[in-house]
């Protein structure tokens, strides 16, 4: 159980990130959530974040912490470069370490007028700054890995693997969601009482079979429409084209005329995908309806049937998850300990063999052609996540390692 607040000294805590609102996707969701949960037990919890041209004040009142908008060197002048005449020049690195300099800079200044107990920085990128700043400010420096660059290119795992050496933080919690990220980091880490595997937790309060949204319904025209979704960001990792191939092989091998394909995200393949559905003649098949705001994550799962998670490597992901909640029969790649740790074949989910698109379409036909297992697989899928996705559990792991390094 956790703690009281009146059984504990609250903690005066500093978060540094770089995504943040009004960005969206699933890792966003996933810390604004956990620090949600950890702010009962915070005197003080303060994000240090990137300050965009958009007016965010609104936004930012909103969240239940404090959160500080910091300028920095964006390199404006190098983007104009790369777009011209260097395609892979890699100023993302150059990027990022100026924002983790103002970053630990502003740091500084909020340790000096509150007295912070504690630093959590959330990605490797800013692993070497605040080993740095660990030394100088001489209090605890916690840092949260969500997966691994592995997963995206071998050259990113390359310079990936090179920042986890030049970092010596307190403590690392990893987010296992399936990749890399977990064995490459007990590989690298000479001690591994130093790292917590954690995985991706929902608030279930939020996230929930919601009544079909009628007006939804009508304006993307699925009136009658037996409807397989895919929500995830259109980027090469997450095998998109495969729920597109499936969905072909799905209503030509078992002539169905009454199915639709959502595409929801957005990316840097969405018009190769895109093109690739016209190839395929499914113009009026497939909708791609662009990236979301997470508000409405729920209301594209209540006027859909069955979610497809379709990545060769991570299928683990946050839109899995969230379809699990929302009661949501998903159909998904057996790849990255999948089975092992989130869907049990046939019981809460469905999984084929990674590629295949012949078993992919003949689990959407059993799914299409068969109610009674749509209904008991989504209903057992959000009994999993409700009893094994708790945020309770998650927030009492996170919040002993803060305590065992305060009293250390």
């Amino acid at each position: 159980m956790l703690p009281r607040r009146d059984e504990k000294k609250l903690i005066k805590l500093c978060r540094i990130i770089y995504e943040f609102p009004p960005s969206i996707g699933g890792s966003i969701t996933h810390t604004l959530e956990l620090a949600t949960h950890m702010a009962p037990y915070c005197e003080r919890q303060i994000f240090i974040v990137p300050k965009i041209k958009q007016n965010t004040s609104e936004i930012d009142a909103n969240l239940p912490f404090e959160v500080c908008r910091i300028k920095y060197l964006e390199f404006n002048w190098l983007k104009g470069i790369k777009s011209k005449y260097f395609k892979y020049l890699p100023i993302a690195p150059l990027i990022n370490f100026s924002f983790s300099i103002s970053a630990l800079n502003k740091c500084w200044l909020l340790k000096r007028q509150y007295g912070l107990d504690m630093v959590h920085v959330h990605g490797i990128n800013f692993g070497p700054t605040a080993t740095m700043w660990r030394y100088l400010a001489k209090i605890p420096v916690v840092i949260m890995i969500d997966g691994s660059q592995e997963s995206y290119s071998h050259l990113a795992g390359i310079f990936e693997t090179m920042l986890i050496k030049l970092t010596n933080l307190d403590h690392y919690f990893v987010v296992d969601n399936g990749g890399p990220a977990l064995l490459k980091f007990k590989r690298l880490l000479h001690d591994q009482s130093k790292l917590t595997p954690v995985f991706i937790n929902l608030d279930t309060s939020k996230l929930y079979p919601k009544p079909k949204n009628i007006e939804l319904t009508k304006r993307l025209g699925l009136n009658n429409c037996f409807v397989f979704i895919s929500i995830h960001n259109l980027e090469p990792i997450q095998g998109v084209e495969y729920s597109i191939l499936g969905f072909k092989y799905f209503i030509d091998q078992y002539n169905i005329k009454d199915a639709t394909l959502l595409i929801v995200g957005a990316g840097s393949i969405k018009n190769e995908l895109e093109k690739m559905a016209s190839e395929l003649k499914l113009n009026n098949r497939v909708i791609f309806v662009g990236a979301i705001s997470n508000s409405l994550v729920i209301d594209y799962y209540s006027i859909s049937d069955v979610a497809l998670s379709t990545s060769l490597k991570i299928n683990m992901n946050t839109s899995t998850i969230e379809a699990m909640a929302c009661k949501k029969p998903v159909i998904a790649f057996d790849c990255g300990n999948t089975e092992d740790l989130l869907i049990r074949h046939m019981q809460n989910g469905i999984l084929v063999s990674p590629g295949s698109i012949e078993e992919l379409s003949e689990s959407m036909f059993l799914c299409y052609n068969k109610k009674e297992l749509r209904i008991s697989l989504g209903e057992n899928a959000r009994e999993f996540v409700v009893n094994n996705r708790d945020w309770g559990k998650r927030i009492d792991s996170e919040l002993g390692v803060y305590n065992k390094l305060l009293k250390d």
